[in-house]
């Protein structure tokens, strides 16, 4: 999509038709620059757009006192004019022929950012002098889900809410997602079930956001060297230049992640401070536990797991008391498969409504018991639900060779993605960030197999 279509859409919403806003999704799905992008624009639309709306009562005052603190209203409105349309501004003491029309969103969008920046110069000189008893700098643009707002020991919904003040303590429960747009073009997203708090400005930063718990997502705009904007957990304080990063907030340590440029980290607890530049991490509190091993499943226990139609595919399971790999219980399942009657029995335990995350594991691992009868049998694995509701299936096939115990070992990048899928699956790849379940699909022949401790393993 060109800048014309997307300048139109961002004036007029109506402007585009139903493919054209199909498109707009799509390539909003595709490309994460251009969501940004876009994203971006239409948080400083939105600002600019009740910060400047003429129906505000007090709208006239404000502009004519203000706007004269840069000169005069003329000079001003002329020089966003000429930054929006490329022109050049009209001199000292020149009066336009006409009164000027301010638009919001212009020609070409890249322009808005250049007119959004000088006008927001403005407007903050409106909040310069605010305390913790008027609004803070900062609208809320999008909510979703739920949360709710702290304010001077009484607690209440933050729908419908579009300004916070200064002490606020902001808690988005699960599924909210919550946008806030400050004057100088900065955006903060808190992530479900975060927890923050917006402080008062001081004299070495103009923004301070205190993290208690979840992640957020910074874009921050260029910010003074001498008072930039400052994020603050129990473990670390994150001072801001201008920069894209996150910074997420667990039970014993903070983690700061950083796409573009650079932050400086302070670990509260040794003082140590060092520069993160873009794509890498810096961690303060306790050191990260890496898991080397998780345990799926014990395979001691019939609860979790399910079998396929036994009048079409005839299979049964038990638990096998003292028939393990170590002495104790086991999974045990007789089966009948017949490929030519398109009977494969199956044992899963698949559950789209819960799921793991697998993706800092490299494979996953169980012992098995066969009948070293060299017949086929499937791992598969179902990874992140589409829009139906439907898990992506990714697997390998194995070969029944032993009548002993053997440790299986597979790494995820042996594994391919299933021909065959349910209507409505995912197609993004084996992320492994949304696990919902394995199973064992049985091909030919028949028997009794035992299958037993079922694990992941790390490098």
């Amino acid at each position: 999509m060109n800048d014309d279509r997307l300048a139109e859409f961002l004036a007029d919403r109506s402007a585009l038709g139903e493919p054209e806003r199909a498109a707009l999704l799509e390539h909003a799905r595709s490309d994460a620059d251009f969501a940004r992008r876009l994203k971006d624009l239409l948080v400083i639309d939105g600002l600019l757009s009740q910060a400047l709306d003429p129906a505000r009562g007090d709208f006239s005052n404000r502009v004519q006192k203000q706007v004269a603190i840069q000169g005069s209203q003329r000079l001003f409105v002329g020089r966003v004019l000429a930054a929006t349309e490329g022109a050049a501004g009209p001199d000292h003491g020149e009066a336009p022929k006409s009164r000027p029309r301010l638009s919001i969103v212009t020609r070409h969008p890249a322009r808005l950012l250049a007119a959004a920046a000088l006008i927001a110069l403005a407007i903050g000189v409106w909040w310069q002098g605010y305390t913790a008893e008027t609004p803070a700098p900062s609208v809320i643009v999008r909510v979703s889900g739920s949360g709710s707002i702290e304010r001077a020991n009484k607690s209440f919904s933050m729908e419908g809410m579009t300004r916070f003040r200064l002490g606020d303590l902001l808690s988005a429960d699960a599924g909210t997602d919550v946008v806030i747009a400050y004057t100088d073009g900065t955006t903060l997203t808190v992530s479900p079930r975060s927890r923050i708090r917006l402080e008062p400005p001081a004299a070495d930063r103009s923004t301070a956001i205190t993290v208690e718990r979840g992640t957020i997502h910074v874009h921050a705009s260029r910010q003074p060297h001498d008072r930039p904007m400052v994020c603050t957990t129990p473990h670390a304080e994150v001072r801001i230049i201008g920069t894209r990063f996150s910074l997420a907030v667990e039970e014993a340590a903070s983690i700061v992640s950083v796409e573009e440029g650079r932050v400086r980290f302070l670990d509260l607890a040794t003082g140590s401070a060092s520069d993160v530049g873009a794509g890498a991490q810096a961690r303060a509190g306790a050191p990260a536990v890496i898991e080397r091993t998780r345990l799926i499943d014990s395979c001691n226990s019939l609860k979790e797991w399910r079998l396929s139609d036994v009048a079409q595919s005839p299979i049964t399971m038990a638990m096998d008391e003292g028939g393990g790999h170590d002495g104790g219980r086991c999974l045990s399942v007789t089966y009948r498969a017949d490929p030519a009657e398109g009977n494969e029995p199956w044992l899963t335990n698949y559950r789209p409504d819960v799921s793991q995350d697998w993706s800092a594991f490299s494979g996953i691992r169980f012992w098995y018991r066969g009948n070293a009868d060299g017949r086929p049998f499937y791992l598969e694995i179902m990874d992140n639900l589409g829009r139906a509701g439907e898990s992506e299936r990714h697997g390998i096939m194995m070969t029944d060779d032993s009548r002993d115990w053997k440790q299986i070992s597979i790494r995820f990048d042996r594994m391919t993605r299933r021909g065959w899928q349910p209507v409505g699956a995912a197609n993004d790849g084996l992320t492994l960030t949304e696990i919902h379940g394995m199973s064992l699909i049985f091909r030919e022949s028949e028997g009794t197999v035992r299958v037993d401790q079922i694990e992941l393993f790390a490098p």
